[in-house]
């Protein structure tokens, strides 16, 4: 089914293989959105978006030419989405269940002028008998995706429609696609207390202006060798707006999120925290090409009563770099 909006906005459903770059035979249900000079696409399998160009980069988000697809696991790259465990913090399955559950589309919506211009899908997962047998909790998640020319707008609405109280925690686990992570940095976390999941989980301070993940990566080396290192930190009450320059590409990202997100997980498995058995799923060199930026609930499981409803956005705009940065 195609829904043409409007002339240059297109919303279009479809099934299909994704794009024979990945390799991807079996079908999957798209979704496609059209503005002007950029697009997304996002399955309803785990309303994971699995790809977004834009007028600056033909691929902003990294997805593995190894990944799982047509509903037989979870897609590694895009935006997965964690629920209602992040990580291994839990009984549950890594990740929870959300991401390989089927959505439903619930809404869409599109503007074109010169003060809005957009492409809107809103997806929904309820509890059903596969997610009550893993985690006995009635729920609603609402998934909005917001496609702007130069920017993507996610935001995941975790309602409680249970007649108890339960608690989750939750990610958006965001893989952006960059030219080669050795020129890339990060600003904006000097000074935030983060838990370094590779060494240890040891509670730290970042103290680096811009991180980088190859000194990251020793610094947060077991064997203090940097051998067998990696980025995996939890940044607890982060600051809104993370600032990544990508040198390579001459681009500047922006990654914003709202504060109910109470924290920011940084990835990157480097050399050998994905390479061969330990990443079935990853690209052996895919590290080069990818950096997670994730808001997330960890550090503490939130509470939500009954009605209650928490709602997390993460906005990302991309734009060329100025000259001299």
């Amino acid at each position: 089914m195609s829904t043409s909006v409007l002339p240059s906005v297109n919303i279009v459903r479809e099934h299909g293989p994704l794009t024979s770059e990945y390799g991807w035979t079996e079908p999957d249900e798209l979704i496609r959105l059209t503005v002007p000079g950029a697009s997304c696409t996002l399955t309803t399998y785990g309303a994971t978006v699995v790809d977004w160009k834009n007028p600056y980069c033909e691929r902003a988000l990294w997805l593995s030419s190894l990944s799982a697809h047509g509903a037989s696991g979870p897609i590694r790259g895009g935006v997965p989405i964690a629920f209602p465990q992040f990580a291994a913090q839990g009984q549950l399955p890594l990740h929870g269940f959300a991401r390989e559950q089927t959505w439903t589309v619930v809404s869409i919506s599109s503007a074109e002028s010169k003060a809005d211009t957009h492409a809107q899908v809103t997806l929904q997962l309820e509890a059903n008998d596969v997610t009550r047998a893993a985690w006995p909790h009635e729920f609603v998640l609402r998934y909005t995706v917001r496609l702007e020319p130069t920017s993507l707008r996610l935001s995941l609405d975790i309602e409680n429609v249970d007649t108890s109280s339960w608690d989750f925690t939750s990610c958006l686990h965001t893989y952006l696609r960059v030219q080669n992570i050795d020129a890339v940095s990060l600003r904006g976390l000097k000074g935030v207390t983060f838990t370094d999941k590779v060494d240890g989980c040891k509670e730290k301070v970042e103290t680096n202006d811009l991180l980088r993940v190859p000194s990251a990566s020793c610094e947060s080396s077991p064997k203090g060798d940097g051998v067998e290192g990696f980025v995996d930190r939890i940044y607890h009450k982060p600051q809104e707006t993370l600032v990544m320059e990508d040198e390579a590409a001459s681009l500047t990202w922006t990654v914003k999120q709202s504060t109910s997100w109470t924290d920011t997980t940084v990835f990157n498995p480097w050399k050998y925290g994905k390479l061969g058995a330990r990443g079935p799923d990853f690209d052996d060199d895919g590290y080069k090409l990818m950096l997670c930026i994730e808001p997330t609930v960890a550090a503490a499981p939130l509470l939500l009563k009954p009605g209650e409803k928490f709602t997390g956005t993460q906005l990302i705009q991309v734009k060329k770099r100025s000259q001299g940065s």
